[in-house]
C-alpha cells in the first residue's frame, strides 16, 4: 500500500491509500517503487443507460448537455454548510445558460421539493454509467477523481475539475496540461467563473486528439508519481 498521505481541508484527514490509474489511459512504467499500487483497468463494463436517463438525453439531443458529478462524494459531506454555495452556483449558472444538465444525485442529495428538481432541463439520476454517458454530453464537471477523470479523457469530452483532495488536484493538473481539462478550485467558484469555464470548455476543439496524447504519453504515470512525491 502506498504510504503517501491525502488530506481534506487543513490536514483534517490523513490516511494511506491506493492511487488508481487505468492501464487504458496511463501506461505502466517498469521503474516504480514496490509500494506503488497500479491495479487498473478501472473502467466499468456497463452496456445499458438507465431508461429515464436515455429519455432525458433524447429530449435534449439538440441542446447543450452538461454532466455534473463527484463520484461517490457528497458535497455536504466534505463542504458542510459551504455545500449550499457550491450547489447554488452550479444550479444557477447552468440554469441561466439554459443548458440541459445531468446531476449525479449522490453528489447533490437534493430533496424532491427542491427548485432545481422542478427544472425540466435538469435530471437527477441515482446512478450514471460514465463510460456510456460521457461521450453523449458536451461538458463534464467532476471532482478530479482518478476514475472519473480517466473516463472523461477516454470519452473525448472536455471537462472541468473542481477538486476536493490533493491527489485530485495532482491528477487534474497533469490532465489539464494536455488541454483536455480545466481546473477550478471551489474557493474560486462563482457563477461568473463557472460560466466562463463552461464557455471556454465548449470552445475547445479537437478534444479527441488531445485525449490521445494523454493516452499515448509514456510519462503519464511518472509525472503524477513525481508530483505526488514532491508534495509529501
Amino acid at each position: 500500500m502506498p504510504l503517501y498521505k491525502l488530506y481534506y481541508g487543513k490536514l483534517r484527514y490523513e490516511f494511506p491509500t491506493y492511487f488508481l490509474l487505468s492501464r487504458e489511459i496511463f501506461p505502466v512504467l517498469s521503474k516504480l517503487p514496490k509500494w506503488w499500487s497500479y491495479p487498473g483497468p478501472i473502467f466499468n463494463k456497463e452496456k445499458v443507460i438507465p431508461p429515464e436517463t436515455e429519455d432525458f438525453l433524447k429530449k435534449c439531443e439538440n441542446e447543450t448537455i452538461v454532466y455534473v458529478g463527484f463520484g461517490s462524494f457528497s458535497l455536504e459531506e466534505f463542504y458542510g454548510n459551504d455545500s449550499y454555495h457550491t450547489k447554488n452556483v452550479i444550479f444557477n449558472t447552468i440554469s441561466r445558460l439554459d443548458f440541459c444538465a445531468i446531476f449525479l444525485n449522490a453528489t447533490f442529495k437534493v430533496s424532491p421539493q427542491s427548485e432545481a428538481v422542478s427544472n425540466p432541463k435538469f435530471h437527477f439520476p441515482n446512478h450514471v454509467p460514465h463510460t456510456l454517458i460521457f461521450p453523449k454530453v458536451n461538458v463534464i464537471i467532476h471532482h478530479g477523481g482518478s476514475g472519473t477523470n480517466q473516463i472523461a479523457v477516454a470519452s473525448g469530452t472536455m471537462a472541468i475539475s473542481i477538486p476536493i483532495f490533493e491527489e485530485q488536484r495532482i491528477t487534474s493538473r497533469f490532465t489539464s496540461s494536455y488541454g483536455t481539462l480545466l481546473v477550478l478550485e471551489n474557493s474560486e467558484l462563482s457563477e461568473k467563473n463557472l460560466e466562463s469555464a463552461i464557455q471556454k470548455a465548449l470552445r475547445v476543439k479537437d478534444i479527441k486528439s488531445k485525449a490521445q496524447l494523454v493516452k499515448d504519453s509514456s510519462l503519464g504515470t511518472k509525472a503524477i508519481y513525481n508530483d505526488m512525491i514532491s508534495w509529501l
